[in-house]
């Protein structure tokens, strides 16, 4: 599925460095949403849409390929910044997932804290309340 998707960028992009990109920089995101969810999916699920899908989606080897023939044709703006947009945004992209998901975690924990502190309080006011009036 992934390679299909892959090839499908080819209609959408005129440019094979854009659709390179873009299939990476997607591959990456999917990737990190894989590793940030990692505990609540099933292994084999991960490993076939991290390995799989996203291992037919993403392509280093054109990457590379596209890199080289850059170099060769004399053409070291496109080879540095293919490089840089490459890395720059893959990177880029799985440390914002990475940073959102740990806001979510840590609002997720404090919204926990503060429910347990909620009912901890109800349930005090409650045996309060209890010894006040004599006790059932």
């Amino acid at each position: 599925m992934g390679a299909l998707l892959r090839y499908g960028a080819g209609f959408v992009f005129d440019s094979p460095l854009l659709q390179v990109l873009f299939c990476n920089v997607l591959g990456t995101l999917i990737l990190a949403l894989i590793f940030e969810a990692s505990a609540h999916i099933h292994s084999h699920v991960k490993r076939l849409v991290s390995t799989g899908f996203c291992g037919g989606l993403s392509t280093f080897a054109t990457f590379s390929k596209d890199s080289v023939l850059a170099l060769q044709a004399g053409d070291y703006f496109t080879f540095w910044a293919n490089a840089a947009l490459n890395f720059g945004l893959c990177a880029g992209v799985f440390l914002l997932v990475n940073i959102i998901a740990d806001s979510y975690r840590q609002e997720r924990d404090a919204l926990r804290r503060r429910r347990v502190k909620m009912l901890f309080n109800k349930h005090a006011r409650a045996k309060k309340s209890d010894k006040k009036g004599g006790g059932k």
